[in-house]
């Protein structure tokens, strides 16, 4: 619809969703010196806690964000900087080009808040009010609190954040309930925990995730290491605690100074444990990328193999910027692998990744918390350091007394946990205007039980708040139920067309018809550049800190004659056919007997007395000499052909033509020889799950074969992506287990990961639709 616009010469204009606090706006056939207004109006709940403080943040700039994995055999999707990867699909929609140092970006800011008096319901005042990232100008009336920029050349280098506190004689659970104009009650429920000592009924197994990759440097890194040496006193002699700290690699506080008390990289949290753990924090360093997912990985890992975990809380508490564009993937391992344990996020930057570390710690039912770097970190922390560990109360559940109670509704469906001084909201949808009544469980096995009887209100909000929260429940299973995906998104887009809430399904788009403003057809693409995030201190000579593979990148440049196919915008939604995984093998792995199916290839079972069958070789072609009178033009006309079907996907790409190249016998099909390397690594799970060690050499030459034939067809690479990447870097890993003697953990680590490769190679052969690519526009849902 917006190039269809474009094309027509209208005015048009579009606004997509990337991440939960990252959009794109785009305005089309916009005539010389004429201005337009986007309004745009959005719904927010304000974390509150138990003092009555509260904070608004407002993101004013993307930061750069690392991308792993390999560069796609394609045209970028956006207009950033960064390649997309097989990891990250849209890593060239989250990257904007950045403006140059002292260069003048021709925007101005202005920022305007009114907090307003409440005199209805709570009488009372506004005080501490403060902005930790701007000067600001306050002015008090009748009607509330308005805060204003007091300069007037902000630059958007970092967040807007504002606290208050509210000065109330009684904090308490409250419950707000909006009837719409279809008569559907929507209700939001604020749940304040109760009065706690502060005392922590089990010890705690914590681990410190330290991020010191290249985007942490200077002040940040800092920043970060302080606050985990502030943690690190807040813990209890029965404690016992690990620091790991990661960039392109993951490093651990080696626990061997110990001689009692240690168990992994655990060691007890003592006078001399916490001093030693302060004198590692004091010589940390930052460079490098941002491994994230290989560090909660190690960290889960980490916690699963304690030898003694009886009445020990698992925790793990990552202090990082959450500047990273792989968040799907690390989101889905933590929800796969967290178990028991709980997951905090303590976010420092003055251009904090909110959106993704608030969702961290929901998926792994702990907190958020944010801080600015340089600032007063031991006031930030204090909650931090109360809620790491056991909540006060679990357990909760909502039960109607006579307001009609849709329990299918409640959202988040899995209400979090009351931690001390920091309140819950969940929403739900109700028949009436009544009371609920809300259950739980103390930490030491008392009963909590509260009736909260309703407020009626006239705030639309609230029924937006609920189809968020819902939406967000809905991208939560979509990431992981693959077999019900296409119903998931259908839901998704249906409540997002009711209740005018974006996702990555959906975009918002306004097309003036009065009028064709562009009869010529003339265009001029403009991208906006935006500034680099305040304190960042990292090369300038790059300014995202993204890794790519240096053999993927040399692939690209010498495949610079690629086809390209049209760009197509994307529109509302976007065809994705859901994969199967009804069907995926799980530890250990069982025989496949039945190959994948489908009718791209066919296989034949063979065998070979006394072993396995060997894994299919597909020997290099022989080149020969062509006849040709002019040696320069055979040559020419032998890369040119060679180049031509490599773009085009040829399974049999040579330097010369196929009339003069041979393959040697016997010859298989690209089908048999994945469904023969997945069978390989499926008898080595097999195998080391039954405490047996596989063939190093096979599985090296099983990784080397397939890694050579999705080479040289690039059609299947891309639509075999999850494939491409686990031969071409986790199967090092598992060879590298094998040779330390000890797989077990790196096979558990990549198990999922070889699932989901199960899972696609069966989806393609089986006829259902390839992964994401820009024609289709399926790369959307990359970053649920």
């Amino acid at each position: 619809q917006y190039q269809q616009a474009i094309n027509e010469g209208k005015r048009v204009a579009l606004m997509e969703k990337e991440r939960d606090d990252v959009f794109t706006v785009q305005v089309g056939n916009l005539p010389p010196h004429e201005e337009i207004s986007i309004k745009i109006t959005y719904s927010e709940p304000l974390p509150f806690f138990e003092d009555g403080t509260t904070e608004m943040r407002l993101p004013l700039v993307v930061a750069p964000r690392y991308i792993p994995g390999q560069s796609l055999w394609r045209d970028p999707v956006g207009d950033g900087v960064e390649c997309d990867t097989d990891l990250v699909p849209d890593a060239s929609r989250i990257s904007p080009p950045r403006l140059a140092k002292s260069f003048d970006p021709a925007v101005s800011l202005s920022i305007d808040v009114v907090i307003l008096w409440d005199n209805k319901y709570e009488e009372g005042e506004i005080r501490n009010l403060t902005c930790s990232q701007h000067a600001i100008r306050t002015a008090a009336g009748h009607d509330g609190v308005k805060i204003s920029l007091a300069r007037h050349n902000e630059a958007l280098d970092r967040d807007f954040v504002l606290r208050w506190t509210v000065s109330s004689s009684k904090l308490r659970t409250s419950m707000l309930v909006y009837r719409d104009s279809y008569g559907d009650n929507y209700a939001m429920l604020s749940l304040i925990p109760p009065y706690s000592h502060g005392r922590y009924p089990q010890a705690r197994d914590i681990v410190f995730v330290l991020d010191r990759s290249g985007s942490m440097q200077g002040v940040k890194m800092g920043s970060a290491a302080r606050a985990c040496a502030l943690l690190l006193n807040t813990l209890s002699p029965h404690d016992r605690f690990a620091i790991q700290s990661f960039s392109s690699n993951v490093e651990w506080l080696n626990p061997h100074y110990y001689s009692y008390g240690t168990d992994g990289y655990f060691i007890p949290a003592d006078y001399y444990g916490v001093e030693r753990g302060q004198r590692y924090l004091r010589n940390v360093n930052s460079g490098g990328g941002t491994e994230m997912y290989k560090a909660l990985s190690s960290a889960m890992t980490a916690l699963e193999q304690r030898r003694d975990s009886y009445r020990r809380v698992p925790v793990i508490v990552l202090l990082t910027d959450g500047e990273v564009g792989n968040e799907s993937q690390i989101l889905k391992e933590v929800q796969q692998r967290v178990g028991a344990a709980r997951l905090f996020t303590v976010g420092i930057d003055t251009a904090v990744n909110e959106g993704f570390l608030n969702r961290l710690a929901g998926v792994g039912s702990g907190t958020a918390t944010f801080v600015t770097p340089g600032s007063q970190l031991e006031d930030a922390l204090v909650t931090v350091g109360r809620e790491i560990g056991s909540p006060l109360v679990v357990n909760l559940r909502i039960e109607d007394i006579d307001s009609g109670l849709e329990l299918s509704t409640i959202a988040p469906s899995k209400i979090s946990d009351l931690f001390t001084g920091r309140a819950s909201t969940v929403c739900f949808v109700t028949h009436g205007v009544g009371r609920v009544r809300v259950r739980g469980r103390f930490v030491d096995g008392g009963e909590f039980s509260i009736v909260v009887n309703p407020k009626d209100i006239a705030l639309p909000a609230i029924g937006q708040l609920w189809a968020k929260a819902r939406i967000s429940d809905l991208e939560d299973r979509y990431r992981i139920e693959l077999s019900a995906q296409e119903r998931i998104k259908r839901e998704i887009i249906t409540l997002s067309v009711r209740f005018n809430v974006l996702t990555r399904f959906t975009a918002f788009i306004a097309i003036d018809h009065s009028e064709i403003v562009n009869r010529s057809g003339h265009q001029r693409h403009v991208a906006q550049p935006v500034e680099t995030p305040a304190q960042w201190e990292m090369e300038k000579e790059r300014t995202s800190h993204s890794f790519q593979n240096y053999s993927s990148d040399k692939r690209r440049d010498q495949a610079s004659y690629k086809y390209s196919p049209t760009p197509s915008e994307p529109t509302l939604g976007c065809d994705f056919a859901p994969l199967d995984n009804s069907n995926m093998p799980m530890s250990p792995m069982p025989p496949m007997s039945q190959g994948f199916g489908g009718n791209r290839g066919h296989s034949e079972s063979k065998s070979v007395p006394g072993g396995r069958p060997p894994m299919p070789n597909r020997a290099m072609p022989q080149e020969q000499t062509p006849k040709s009178s002019d040696p320069l033009t055979g040559i020419l006309g032998r890369v040119v052909d060679a180049v031509k079907g490599f773009v085009e996907g040829d399974n049999n790409i040579t330097a010369s033509s196929t009339t003069h190249s041979s393959y040697s016998q016997p010859v298989y099909s690209d089908h048999e020889i994945i469904e023969q390397a997945i069978k390989a690594f499926q008898d080595a799970y097999t195998d080391v799950y039954n405490g047996h060690y596989p063939s190093i050499e096979r599985l090296d030459k099983v990784r080397q074969d397939v890694i050579e034939l999705l080479l040289r067809n690039n059609g299947l690479r891309q639509r075999l992506q999850r494939l491409f990447r686990f031969f071409d870097v986790e199967v090092h890993d598992l060879i590298s287990g094998l040779k330390l003697q000890n797989p077990r953990p790196v096979f558990d680590q990549h198990r999922y990961s070889f699932q989901d490769v199960v899972a696609e190679v069966r989806a393609y052969f089986g006829g259902m639709s390839s992964p994401p690519s820009r024609k289709d526009g399926s790369f959307w849902d990359s970053g649920i």
